[in-house]
């Protein structure tokens, strides 16, 4: 097939190429090895017996304590893969290999206190039954051993696990349709329009670029990459990230403090306004239940306790969340405006 014919067969898809979607049998299977494994490895050190069997549970189908896996990528269900050219191009099956490693959060080594990593490898996809590259998942097993006291901890020591595994598979999926493409183009990129001219979309600055360029650096970096939320190929992957954690979250929430919820997390209003309007929102609802008319009384005790309770309840896991998905539009608000606009519309598009 000339070369000519691939480009054209997946340029309608490049055109839309920004929120990559990623196979999500290939995403369910990663997120069940990779959870099985940590609860394989931390039930052994727990104490709580209900928390030992809760993991063993997971576990189960776990039939060997080997730290890293070999998956096969079937991309039937992501709708730009089933172009009849692209299909015949996929010579053989797609293999990456998936690592769970575990190390020590407080490391010197900042590259050690990476959640998740992607690594293709130098000739993806050139041989049958050889891996394209290898997802490593990095999980502090001493802390979280101290610091897991109930189940709620341990859903959302798995919610941050498939939140990391899900971005990883996409960096994959972007590596490979840049594959696809030949390398003409890095697919999963912000429009031309938007990228930081001064900077290799991973981060790294351009020694050879000639003009004014905007000093924002990690300086905790060791390789003096930009800010993680401010490179280029990482604007749609944290995009579908916050995309991803919104819509689990939100059912934790009534449905009259959704818009807020959203307003929060694009950094809108403040974390101090959506608790506000949470406890006006709670206390209203309580009150209307218990057939006390609001107009008339201040407060009810009863009620009011009932608000606390509820309150407490969704507080921390919201306000997380707010926190976690807020910084990325704050720093791209703070430094990258454009590219704050273009996030904020492909949000409200994704989550209504």
């Amino acid at each position: 097939m000339k070369h000519a014919s691939i480009i054209a067969a997946i340029d309608h898809f490049y055109k839309l190429a920004g929120l990559l979607k990623v196979p999500e049998k290939l995403v369910k299977e990663v997120e069940e090895w990779t959870i099985g494994m940590y609860c394989l490895m931390l039930s052994r050190r727990l104490k709580d017996p209900f928390l030992r069997g809760y993991c063993d549970r997971l576990s189960k189908n776990i039939t060997n304590n080997e730290s890293k896996k070999s998956f096969m990528v079937n991309f039937t269900d992501l709708p730009q893969m089933k172009n009849r050219v692209i299909q015949e191009n996929l010579r053989h099956p797609v293999i990456i290999d998936v690592e769970l490693l575990f190390f020590n959060m407080d490391s010197k080594d900042i590259d050690k206190r990476i959640r998740g990593s992607w690594k293709q490898m130098f000739n993806m996809y050139a041989e049958p039954g050889k891996s394209s590259g290898t997802i490593t998942i990095r999980q502090d097993l001493y802390k979280d051993m101290v610091n897991i006291q109930d189940i709620e901890d341990l859903k959302s020591k798995f919610e941050q696990m498939k939140n990391t595994v899900r971005h990883e598979i996409q960096h994959f999926v972007q590596d490979f349709i840049s594959f696809l493409l030949r390398h003409r183009e890095e697919a999963g990129l912000p429009g031309k329009d938007l990228r930081s001219p001064e900077y290799r979309s991973s981060g790294g600055k351009i020694p050879e670029f000639i003009g004014p360029y905007q000093d924002i650096q990690d300086e905790k970096d060791k390789y003096k990459r930009i800010m993680h939320p401010l490179r280029d190929i990482e604007f749609y992957t944290r995009l579908s990230d916050a995309i991803s954690v919104f819509k689990r979250n939100k059912t934790h929430l009534p449905s009259e403090l959704h818009h807020d919820f959203m307003l929060a997390c694009v950094d809108h209003i403040t974390v101090t306004q959506f608790a506000q309007k949470t406890e006006e929102v709670i206390k209203r609802q309580v009150y209307k239940r218990n057939n006390i008319d609001m107009t008339k009384y201040l407060s009810d005790h009863d009620s009011d306790i009932i608000v606390e309770n509820i309150l407490r309840s969704i507080d921390y896991r919201t306000i997380d969340t707010i926190h976690r998905i807020s910084n990325f539009f704050y720093k791209l608000k703070t430094f990258q405006p454009l590219k704050y606009k273009k996030a904020v519309a492909e949000f409200i598009k994704a989550v209504g």
